[in-house]
């Protein structure tokens, strides 16, 4: 659902008759598109211009075999999200598959981060990963917690980059 600038709320409905429990785990917005995460369903895409209609979902052969498929960062034209225990990116513009960013730690991803060069993501067991994003394939595990990561964001204090997460054992 979004209101439009009169108020009213449109809605976008699921394709067919999926119906998830719970609600949408993320969501992200470019060039008239909406996008949205779920576990159960991977992520659906909308035209924002047609409200009422049913979304599409877009790279089912990643997200179907997965158990989780959770976060969304929209940058430019690149949609990163994750499925399981790695990230994938893809140029919204290409109809290409998404380059997959390997986790060399086996456990879903719950939240992720994108910066101009770099991308972190927070997982179930309590790790934070990080790659460079022209180095998909060489994690560094940066931080170890007893508990699920749930949250990271990027900020900078004084022009230095800083990485603020948020886990269950606070």
């Amino acid at each position: 659902y979004e209101r439009d600038p009169d108020g009213e709320i449109r809605t976008y409905p699921l394709p067919g008759d999926i119906r998830p429990k719970g609600g949408i785990n993320a969501i992200g917005t470019f060039n008239g598109h909406l996008f949205a995460t779920h576990s159960e369903f991977g992520i659906a895409r909308w035209d924002r211009n047609r409200p009422g209609e049913e979304g599409e979902l877009i790279f089912p052969e990643i997200t179907s075999r997965r158990k989780t498929t959770r976060a969304i960062e929209i940058r430019g034209d690149l949609l990163v999200f994750a499925s399981g225990a790695h990230i994938y990116c893809a140029k919204i513009s290409d109809d290409g598959p998404p380059t997959k960013f390997v986790s060399s730690v086996e456990s879903p991803i719950t939240c992720l981060a994108l910066c101009e060069k770099s991308l972190f993501a927070g997982t179930e067991n309590g790790a934070i990963v990080g790659w460079k994003l022209d180095a998909p394939d060489q994690p560094v595990v940066l931080v170890r917690k007893r508990d699920p990561i749930v949250n990271i964001r990027l900020a900078k204090i004084s022009g230095i980059p800083q990485l603020f997460y948020s886990t269950r054992d606070l």
